[in-house]
This record gives structure tokens, C-alpha cells and sequence, in this order.
């Protein structure tokens, strides 16, 4: 995964003529770790990618092979945490497919990632057809849900209805990761959750 997510990264680079020493001050990463990673000698995170891909002109969802992964059939799928399958970027939200391609599934599970940096302004509240499920993993996440707001920690998880206005921030100076867990499937929604580009987001 890393030495081709690397020979990606190289390729874009030389294609536009840009040298290590450029994108090094582009994304304030060293010349040492730039190098490291494009040999594939090391892994980097999704923050450090999104400088990457800024510097490119890139989006960070072109680095990424579209990983079936391990084991895929019409009826299961079988996902490894070391290659995550990476559907979509939308401000500070980081979608990860947990699912397949089969349309005939009901549920639509993602791990979100949510970056620090949101403040309750960025709280756009919206509501949509269907249930949800949210299971926070790690980090302190707040929870809109009409006029009222939670503080969720590891452990804590939501269940409900979507046709009330609602939504999730990370209002923290840590990353976020929650479970999330979607019926009808995205691909079916007239709205947008999280306002998720739904022409760019792509399932499995």
C-alpha cells in the first residue's frame, strides 16, 4: 500500500516539475520524510496527505486504489485496516467505506474521521429520510439534535430517526473517529448527510 500510494505521490510530482525541496515547503514536511514516503519506506497520515494533495492540485481520494477489500462476493465483504478504502473528503470529514458495491444491501457503514478545527458555526443542522447509527471510537464528539447538544465520549453511541434536524462536530483539539451506520444506503439519499458531495462520493 505504501509503495504504491508513493510511486503516486513521485509521479504527480515530477509530472508537474515540482522538486522535494518545493514540496517540502509547500506542505512544511520535511525533504527527508517526502523522500521516505514516495520510496514507500514509510506511512503517512491523512493530515500530512492532505498537504500532499493540496501542494499537487490534487484530491486526496485519487492516491487512493479503489480497495475491494480482502475477500469481496455479491453477498460479503471482508475489510482490512490496512487498507482502508477511502470514499470521500468533505471539510473536516474523512469518510472510509466499511461496505461493497452490492446495491441490494440496506445498511451503509463508514468510519468517519473528524478533524480538530470546527467551531459551532460550522454546525450545519439538516435533517434526511432513514435511521442512523453513531458509536464514537476515540475523541470527544458533539452532538446536535434540535435545540439540544451532547458530548459523547468513547463508548457512547446514538440511534434514531434522521427527520429532526441533527448533527455531529468535533469541536476538540484531537481527531475524532466514529462508527457511523446509514439506512437507506447514501446512494439512495435526495439530501446530503454531513454534506457529502454525493456526485463525488463513491460507495465500496
Amino acid at each position: 500500500m505504501n509503495d504504491e500510494l508513493g510511486k503516486m505521490i513521485k509521479k504527480i510530482r515530477v509530472t508537474k516539475g515540482m522538486t522535494l525541496k518545493e514540496l517540502s515547503k509547500e506542505t512544511d514536511l520535511s525533504i527527508s520524510f517526502l523522500s521516505m514516503v514516495e520510496r514507500g519506506l514509510t506511512s503517512v497520515a491523512i493530515i500530512s496527505l492532505k498537504k500532499i494533495a493540496d501542494a499537487l492540485d490534487q484530491n486526496v481520494s485519487s492516491f487512493f486504489v479503489d480497495n475491494l477489500g480482502d475477500c469481496e462476493s455479491e453477498a460479503y465483504t471482508i475489510n482490512r485496516s490496512y487498507a482502508p478504502n477511502l470514499r470521500n473528503i468533505a471539510g473536516h470529514y474523512i469518510y472510509y467505506s466499511l461496505t461493497g458495491k452490492n446495491k441490494d444491501f440496506l445498511l451503509d457503514p463508514m468510519l468517519i474521521n473528524l478533524l480538530p478545527g470546527q467551531t459551532k458555526k460550522d454546525v450545519i443542522m439538516f435533517k434526511h429520510e432513514g435511521e442512523e447509527f453513531t458509536y464514537v471510537l476515540e475523541g470527544v464528539l458533539t452532538f446536535f439534535i434540535e435545540d439540544k447538544e451532547y458530548i459523547m465520549y468513547p463508548g457512547d453511541s446514538y440511534h434514531g430517526f434522521c427527520y429532526f434536524s441533527h448533527n455531529f462536530v468535533n469541536l476538540s483539539n484531537n481527531i475524532v473517529k466514529v462508527l457511523y451506520i446509514l439506512t437507506p444506503p447514501l446512494f439512495q439519499h435526495k439530501t446530503s448527510p454531513h454534506n457529502i458531495d454525493l456526485k463525488n462520493s463513491f460507495n465500496g
